[in-house]
């Protein structure tokens, strides 16, 4: 089998993987937290179950990149480059 000179490397760095782990669909760029999508602008949330707690909500931004994208729950890890902090966030929970 002849090398077509592709390099595919075999392993990752660490903080790669552990990006990769937080990272969830429907996110704009790779999860890293400590803040969460719900402390964004581009989080669209505030609609609320019958218990009181969040439901999912979309990222404004990345629908703008991809749209269609599913929703992401208000606790997936912020991300990387496009979070941008939100003063007054929704709660959690509301009773």
């Amino acid at each position: 089998m002849k090398n077509l000179g592709s390099r595919v490397p075999l392993t990752e760095p660490a903080e790669v993987r552990e990006a990769r782990r937080l990272t969830l669909p429907g996110q704009a760029d790779w999860g890293v937290g400590p803040e969460t999508c719900r402390e964004c602008l581009y989080w669209q949330g505030g609609n609320r179950m019958s218990d009181g707690t969040l439901k999912k909500a979309r990222c404004q931004k990345a629908q703008q990149l991809t749209p269609g994208l599913p929703a992401i729950p208000h606790w997936a890890p912020r991300c990387k480059k496009y979070f941008t902090p939100n003063l007054d966030p929704p709660k959690v929970f509301v009773k």
